[in-house]
Order: structure tokens, then C-alpha cells, then sequence
């Protein structure tokens, strides 16, 4: 079965989060080094739980704006046709705010059956839930992390352009793959 990050790989917040960002701290958004994941704005200390509230305010403030990515919905809804599983995504978000909206964004793009795993460690979700062996994912770091997981499928965006990705990670600019269904 096939799991889903919602983030960076199903839901382009990218736009929303860095204008957020620069409200915060007062920047503009050619300040903001956008990389790596850990976030970095020259000249500001900003924790990662900042950045991680703000990530999950602006999913709830934006929850009518954000943008699926290209190919993404029309990949989920084939993916669920063609094996007619129910469609799981894993987030690391957390709280009932981004819950109601994550579902609601979800509800309005995705006419599909789905579950959320919200506020999983990733890893340690995948080494408990082995039926997944199909992951799609936008962090670098967790997708080398899953070196146990059959297929891992890392989404090419500026965070994680230019690092090297494990053997085991498979790079990917959009979820529509040539064979892309019948993999895993």
C-alpha cells in the first residue's frame, strides 16, 4: 500500500508558509533560505517550534487558498481506482485546528475515501504500519531515514534540491510516474 506526506507532496503551502513567515519576523521573502528544511532567515534566531506553528497556522488560515500539486490529485485518484485501497496520507502536524482543515482541504480536492495519521513520528509509524511500502515524501531527511521501506519516492522542491539522496530513494518531480500505479 501506498502513503502519502501532505505537505510539499500532495498540498503546495510553500507560497502561504513563507508569506506568514515574513510577517513574523519582519523579512522579506528573498531573506528566507528555504534549502533545507530547518529554515534559516539571516539575521533571525527562529525556533523550530515556531516554524512548526506557523506551518500548521497557516494550513488553517489558507485551508480555501493552498494548491494541490500538479499531478497529485489526479495520481491519488487512480492509485485508489486501480487498487481500490483507501487512501492513507501521514503528517506530522498536530492539534485539532489543522485537523479539521487538513480535512476539509482534503474533502474539497480529493473526492476519495482517505485516512490521516496526523502527528506521527514518521519513522517510527512505518517501521509499526509494514502494509506501506510505497512512501511518497518531500523531506530529505525522512526519506533517507526509510531505508527499510521498499519504495521511497522523494518529490524534487527547492528544501531538498542538490543534496544526495540515499540508494534507496528514488527522485521524482511529479507524482505521475510512467508505470506509476502498479509499483509496490
Amino acid at each position: 500500500m501506498h502513503i502519502f506526506d501532505i505537505d510539499g507532496v500532495v498540498a503546495d503551502l510553500q507560497p502561504f508558509f513563507i508569506k506568514d513567515l515574513c510577517q513574523h519576523v519582519g523579512c522579506t521573502p528573498a531573506e528566507i533560505d528555504i534549502t533545507t528544511h530547518n529554515i534559516k532567515v539571516p539575521g533571525y534566531n527562529i525556533s523550530d517550534d515556531t516554524i512548526f506553528d506557523i506551518a500548521v497556522n497557516t494550513t488553517v488560515k489558507y485551508v480555501d487558498e493552498i494548491k494541490p500539486y500538479k499531478h497529485a490529485i489526479e495520481y491519488l485518484i487512480e492509485y485508489q481506482q486501480y487498487t481500490g485501497d483507501t487512501i492513507h496520507f501521514l503528517t506530522a502536524r498536530k492539534g485539532a485546528s489543522v485537523e479539521k482543515a487538513t480535512h476539509t482541504w482534503l474533502n474539497t480536492h480529493l473526492k476519495a475515501d482517505f485516512i490521516v495519521h496526523f502527528n506521527a513520528d514518521k519513522v517510527q509509524f512505518m517501521r509499526s504500519n509494514p502494509q506501506f511500502n510505497v512512501v511518497f515524501e518531500d523531506r530529505f531527511t525522512t526519506a533517507n531515514e526509510l531505508d527499510f521501506v521498499p519504495w521511497v519516492y522523494l518529490l524534487n522542491r527547492p528544501w531538498n534540491i542538490g543534496r544526495i539522496a540515499k540508494n534507496h530513494v528514488t527522485r521524482i518531480d511529479s507524482m505521475y510516474l510512467p508505470n506509476h500505479i502498479t509499483c509496490g
